[in-house]
């Protein structure tokens, strides 16, 4: 059976672009009702949403957001990636909000892989920053791509979820699922039995 590699595979070789590149193409392909409903358990809510547009890694400015997604012609979103390579730097996001946060309608959306970063950035009390780590991220990734009907963005979000766990990004400790663990009881008890029939016969050729 040929294995089919993964849609969200990029050539990006730093980790934190590749995760920020690859969210940010799932976000600008996916339909828009799929979109407002991600923008809705990261505490976002806007009421228009029109084509959505992305624009990926920032750079050359006084604060560079790893990107932005254009909800509608007044409202931007800014992200903020930090993978388990990168701390949470605090002056870092004052800087984003003074320089993007212009509007009282753009959004700053700070995604780490540290659930303790959310106490660093309550203390800068700025409703238009929102913060959720990666692994919540892909958990609410994996519960929309199971109730969407839209057969293309249930494909796009399974996609992204098998890829940010298999990248290492975004490994979640999850419980193995119980028949793979029977399934390994009963290989590791054949192969105990195994050996013990290698060893009889043995001694009966032995014996003989």
């Amino acid at each position: 059976m040929t294995k089919t590699t993964n849609v969200f595979m990029n050539a990006y070789e730093q980790p934190g672009n590749k995760l920020t590149f690859s969210f940010l193409c799932l976000i600008e392909h996916l339909s828009i009702e799929s979109v407002r409903k991600i923008l809705s358990t990261l505490g976002i809510h806007i009421d228009q949403v029109d084509p959505i547009s992305v624009d990926l890694v920032y750079g050359g400015g006084e604060a560079n957001p790893d990107g932005s997604i254009q909800i509608n012609p007044e409202s931007i979103v800014y992200l903020e990636n930090k993978t388990w390579r990168r701390k949470l730097e605090i002056t870092q996001i004052e800087r984003h909000i003074k320089e993007h946060l212009y509007s009282t309608k753009n959004v700053l959306l700070v995604i780490t892989a540290d659930k303790s970063d959310k106490h660093k950035l309550v203390i800068l009390n700025d409703p238009r920053v929102h913060f959720i780590t990666w692994h919540d991220l892909v958990d609410n990734l994996e519960k929309l791509a199971k109730e969407t009907i839209d057969p293309k963005d249930s494909f796009l979000l399974r996609q992204f979820v098998e890829y940010a766990e298999k990248s290492g990004e975004v490994w979640r400790a999850k419980m193995i699922d119980e028949k793979l663990i029977d399934s390994v009881s009963q290989h590791l008890r054949l192969k105990k039995d195994i050996n013990q029939f290698e060893n009889d016969v043995w001694r009966l050729m032995e014996n003989l």
